[in-house]
């Protein structure tokens, strides 16, 4: 029960931090190439992304461009959820 509340928590702070727009993809940092943004109803985010402490890193074009356009880690929202993590609100 403790991880559904875990995860509601994080939902909700995923969508109150990330501003929605009409974006739908961006350049691949890596390559340049021209690439979509994560779609979480046909994507497995497992394929895209994974976590390094409070940070989310892009193991895919996928990923990295989603995370440059909708600036997951800026400095404010990695501290955030350090902080999060930190209260046991967020697991480690």
């Amino acid at each position: 029960m403790r991880v559904l509340r875990r995860n509601r928590i994080w939902h909700f702070h995923v969508s109150v931090a990330i501003p929605s727009g009409p974006n739908i993809a961006g350049l691949d940092p890596e390559s340049g190439d021209l690439t979509r943004l994560f779609h979480p109803r046909t994507d497995k985010w497992a394929d895209h992304f994974m976590w390094v402490g409070p940070t989310l890193h892009g193991k895919s074009p996928i990923g990295r461009v989603t995370l440059q356009v909708l600036n997951i880690n800026d400095p404010v929202r990695i501290e955030h959820r350090r902080l999060l993590v930190q209260a046991g609100v967020l697991p480690q």
